[in-house]
């Protein structure tokens, strides 16, 4: 019963920081502060040197702190990984190393969760 604790609780820490606004829309805020500097262009732009100069300061973007932490935080599998791994350590403590398969094991079973609902891979 525990560990469908753990799992239950990875989901739903993950889909509230990645999916849902949250309180005063706080998740969604942080998301959007990451994201501030995220080149955008119109997707009906037609114009070969625009996408290519587009292409060019997604990809610095992309490589940027802000980037990574955007990734990181709108990826519902990055960042349950490293839920996961901070439930299992609160769960059972680091000093105790079974928290190594607490985290593989709320892992799995958070992917296996989020692959049924929102249908990825």
């Amino acid at each position: 019963m525990d560990f469908l604790i753990l799992i239950l609780a990875t989901f739903g820490i993950t889909d509230l920081i990645t999916k849902q606004n949250g309180l005063f829309h706080i998740f969604k805020r942080w998301r959007n502060y990451l994201k501030r500097h995220q080149p955008q262009i119109d997707d009906e732009n037609n114009n070969h040197e625009d996408w290519q100069l587009y292409n060019n300061l997604y990809d610095a973007w992309e490589r940027s702190s802000e980037g990574h932490l955007y990734e990181l935080f709108s990826c519902h599998f990055c960042l349950g990984f490293w839920v996961s791994g901070i439930v299992s350590v609160v769960y059972s403590g680091i000093v105790d190393f079974d928290f190594i398969w607490y985290w593989a094991g709320s892992y799995g079973g958070h992917a296996l969760i989020s692959r049924m609902v929102y249908n990825d891979g």
